[in-house]
């Protein structure tokens, strides 16, 4: 984009490669084998009214419904406009502000690996709170950003690269705290309700991003080191309202799941040292195995092993 000047032959051509990109992924799908379910006796005797509304009488699902509409809400209403903020209102050409998402992609990459071995030892939900509340504050260090090279080279790469690491925790312990909490031959109707809910939050969350976006385009809230207005009102919105989602996790209930404060004591390693590298300072007995980690490089090289 950037060598073509931004103009319409670029985006054609981009376009061109998703959608071939595309055909390729859709074929390789095609070729994915996928394991036979096997449904309980009296399944298909059931009314379907009664299998569609049985995740809505789970209160331990509602409760986490509740959460991923309000986090997702939240999330949505800036999600979209980094990138208009990064281009349009602090005019980075295409390669850079593409840099950032390569950055926030390896950055997902890297907390994979990291949250998996966490959520392995303590369950899903404290991991879900730790990267919810690490998250939360992300759109609002988007305020002071600005046309500087503090911002353009370190505030904006550790948005991006925060942003990628810990929402990787949250998407990957979502996932799976939905395995464990759903009855295993219906889980299927409990995904559909949560990506069908969680979807519509999203997407009005980035309508009502836009709207507040065009209404306070014109208005400027000087808060002395920086203004807001604009842009900056939605990624303030969001911070606020992310933080606000956070406690409707308390009362969610997850089979074998630590403490977040027993959690955390595995994501802080940096209890003791050997020779200059971080240890993990807690093993936690859960579901009758305890996962030991044998490589000193952890969490991201650790080769990990199961003990009965």
């Amino acid at each position: 984009l950037d060598w073509l000047g931004g103009g319409l032959r670029g985006f054609y051509i981009i376009f061109a490669l998703a959608i071939i990109c595309g055909g390729i992924s859709t074929y390789l799908l095609t070729r994915q084998k996928e394991a036979v379910r096997l449904f309980t006796a009296g399944d298909d005797e059931q009314p379907f009214s009664i299998l569609f509304l049985e995740p809505l009488r789970d209160p331990n699902f509602r409760r986490f419904l509740l959460f991923g509409m309000t986090w997702t809400f939240a999330v949505n209403t800036a999600s979209p406009f980094y990138v208009v903020y990064v281009l349009r209102n602090l005019s980075l050409p295409y390669s850079l502000a593409a840099s950032f998402a390569v950055l926030g992609a390896l950055a997902d990459f890297i907390g994979m690996r990291t949250w998996g071995a966490v959520s392995d030892r303590t369950g899903n939900k404290p991991v879900i709170v730790i990267a919810a509340i690490c998250a939360a504050p992300i759109p609002l260090l988007m305020l002071p950003a600005n046309h500087s090279l503090l911002s353009i080279f370190l505030l904006l790469p550790f948005i991006y690269a925060a942003g990628g690491f810990f929402f990787a925790g949250y998407n990957l312990c979502t996932a799976n705290i939905l395995f464990n909490i759903a009855p295993r031959q219906r889980d299927t109707i409990f995904f559909a309700w949560w990506a069908a809910l969680t979807g519509i939050a999203s997407g009005c969350g980035a309508i009502c991003g836009g709207l507040l976006a065009n209404w306070t385009g014109s208005s400027s809230i000087n808060l002395g080191l920086f203004s807001i207005d604009g842009l900056k009102t939605v990624f303030l919105f969001s911070g606020v309202f992310r933080f606000l989602a956070v406690p409707l996790l308390r009362g969610l209930r997850e089979p074998g799941s630590a403490h977040t404060a027993q959690a955390l004591r595995a994501v802080l390693p940096w209890r003791g040292t050997r020779d200059g590298v971080l240890n993990l300072p807690v093993h936690l007995d859960r579901q009758a195995h305890q996962i030991e980690q044998e490589s000193e490089f952890w969490p991201l090289f650790g080769r990990v092993q199961k003990k009965a």
